[in-house]
């Protein structure tokens, strides 16, 4: 199953002002790919994960494969204003952050820069 988060493309956010709309596309900065047995809880807890630091979910899709019982995880995030400065935050921080996250859920992640 494939969850579109936001009825846009991914990486687009549209402002409108009056009768005037104007689109700017949010690139990825950072991009979580995880897989893990099927449970309640699992996109909750990421998405509170990326909220509480205060990133922005550009990209969500998710697999839940019922043969295995696993789920399968991908989200692009990036800082959460459009203006803000570049994050501090780098992949191996990001990592090391979500580690504790991911052993209570038996994920195998990865946190990587996008291209």
């Amino acid at each position: 199953m494939t969850i579109l988060v936001e009825g846009r493309p991914a990486g687009s956010t549209t402002a409108t002002a009056g009768a005037a709309t104007a689109t700017r596309t949010r690139r990825a900065e950072f991009v979580l790919t995880l897989s893990c047995p099927e449970q309640p809880g699992i996109v909750r807890a990421v998405t509170a994960f990326l909220a509480d630091l205060d990133f922005d979910i550009v990209e969500h899709q998710q697999f839940d494969d019922h043969v295995s019982g696993n789920l399968y995880l991908r989200t692009a995030f990036t800082a959460g204003a459009p203006d803000a400065s570049p994050t501090p935050h780098t992949a191996e921080l990001l990592t090391a952050a979500f580690a504790p996250l991911a052993e209570d859920f038996g994920m195998g992640f990865a946190i990587e820069v996008a291209s």
